[in-house]
């Protein structure tokens, strides 16, 4: 076998801290207006836990410790505006920021830069996904915003899992394609 290109420079998998589910304090690191895949407008926020969480600085520690060339930003959470449901989540974490912050007006002609460094609740839920092997993976994602105040008092709870639609592949498993054979036991194969 060669070598392959970039194999000294690469990191191997370890073993890695997840943000648990649930409440955390957050810190707004930058907010951008965008268009979906579907050309609708949406808002692109840019979250980190705060000093002050139980798991502070959760992301821009994963960013300082990444080394790939092709690094992300490990918690953005999208908003698209152009929908009912995009515009009752943007007034959600409007109202948890404005709460958490003093209840500051909102200036929608500096929107973005007026929100950043601002302090607010983001709850976070397992959200899962099948990979490209078929195998249910789980993700830890923003999924609603509240006030730091209700976090403070309990009030915040950790939501369900949101379970992966399963892809059809077609395939399915050997039983489920040949539900009368019974697979052979040979024993020790060679491979």
């Amino acid at each position: 076998m060669i070598k392959p290109q970039g194999y000294d420079n690469a990191q191997g998998f370890k073993e890695f801290e997840q943000l648990k589910t649930g409440g955390h304090i957050c810190v707004i690191k930058s907010v951008e207006e965008g268009v979906s895949s579907t050309g609708k407008e949406m808002l692109k926020i840019f979250l980190d836990t705060d000093k002050a969480d139980e798991q502070p600085n959760f992301f821009e520690e994963k960013w300082k410790n990444d080394t790939r060339d092709t690094k992300k930003w490990g918690c953005i959470d999208y908003i698209v505006t152009g929908s009912e449901y995009g515009v009752a989540k943007l007034k959600t974490f409007n109202e948890a920021v404005q709460g958490s912050n003093g209840n500051f007006a909102i200036d929608w002609n500096n929107f973005e830069k007026q929100m950043v460094g601002k302090k607010v609740c983001v709850v976070f839920r397992n959200e899962e996904y099948e990979d490209n092997y078929g195998e249910i993976k789980k993700s830890v994602k923003p999924y609603n915003y509240r006030t730091i105040q209700d976090f403070k008092d309990g009030k915040v709870k950790v939501p369900k899992d949101r379970e992966a639609k399963k892809k059809n592949s077609g395939y399915g498993s050997y039983n489920d394609q040949f539900p009368d054979v019974t697979p052979v036991d040979d024993g020790d194969m060679p491979f």
